[in-house]
C-alpha cells in the first residue's frame, strides 16, 4: 500500500489554493486511483482541501457519516443512507467524477463485515472505470490485508509553524491585538506544534 505524507502550507485551509497535499490528491484523481485513505483528525480541514479540488477539477463531491447518511455538496441533495453498506451501493448510483468522503469509515474496517468488504472491492473496480474515488478518514490506518492494494494511504500531517502563522495572525486581527516581538511569535508557534489548525 502506497504511503504519501503532505507538506502543510499557509494556503492548506483556504479552499481557493491547493496545497502540496491536495495537487498530489488531485494527481490520484487524475490518474484514476479508485481508493483513497486520509489519515488525519482534522476533519475541517480535510473537507476544506477537498472542496478546493472539487471545485478546480469539477468534480461532484459528497460527504458520508453514519449520522447524517450521504449528502452532494452541490446540491445538498441527502440519500439516507446511514448504514455504510447502504452507503456503498448509493456511491455506486453517483454520477461519474465523483468523490466521496467517508467519515470516520475506518471504524468498520477494525473489525470488518466480510460482505462490507467484499462490497468496498467492488464499488473500488467500479470507479476506476467511472472516475469516481472514494476518501476514507480516519484519525488512525485500519485497513484489513484485503484492501490494502486497493486503497492509496496518505498521511495527512499536522500543520507546520508556517500554517500556524497564518491562523496566529487571523486570531491576532480579529481580537485586534498585536504581537510584541518576533521572540513571542516564535515562542506562540513552539508553542503550537502538534496542534490541529482547528
Amino acid at each position: 500500500m502506497p504511503i504519501a505524507k503532505s507538506n502543510p502550507r499557509p494556503g492548506s485551509d483556504n479552499a481557493s489554493s491547493l496545497s502540496d497535499l491536495g495537487a498530489k490528491i488531485t494527481h490520484y484523481l487524475q490518474a484514476g486511483y479508485p481508493g483513497l485513505y486520509l489519515v488525519s483528525p482534522e476533519v475541517q480541514r480535510v473537507e476544506a482541501e477537498l472542496h478546493a479540488i472539487a471545485q478546480a477539477l469539477d468534480y461532484n463531491l459528497c460527504f458520508w457519516s453514519v449520522v447524517a447518511g450521504l449528502v452532494e455538496s452541490k446540491s445538498k441533495k441527502l440519500h439516507p443512507a446511514q448504514d455504510p453498506l447502504e452507503a456503498l451501493q448509493t456511491v455506486e448510483q453517483l454520477p461519474e467524477k465523483s468523490m466521496v468522503l467517508l467519515k470516520d469509515f475506518h471504524l468498520f474496517l477494525q473489525d470488518p463485515n466480510p460482505v462490507l468488504v467484499c462490497k468496498l472491492k467492488e464499488v473500488l473496480l467500479e470507479a476506476k472505470t467511472q472516475s469516481k474515488t472514494l476518501i476514507i478518514l480516519g484519525c488512525r490506518l485500519c485497513l484489513p490485508p484485503e484492501l490494502e492494494r486497493e486503497i492509496t494511504v496518505i498521511d495527512f500531517a499536522l500543520p507546520g509553524k508556517e500554517a500556524l502563522g497564518v491562523v496566529l495572525d487571523g486570531i491576532l486581527k480579529s481580537a485586534k491585538l498585536k504581537m510584541v516581538s518576533g521572540e513571542s511569535r516564535e515562542a506562540a508557534l513552539s508553542a503550537a506544534t502538534g496542534l490541529t489548525t482547528i
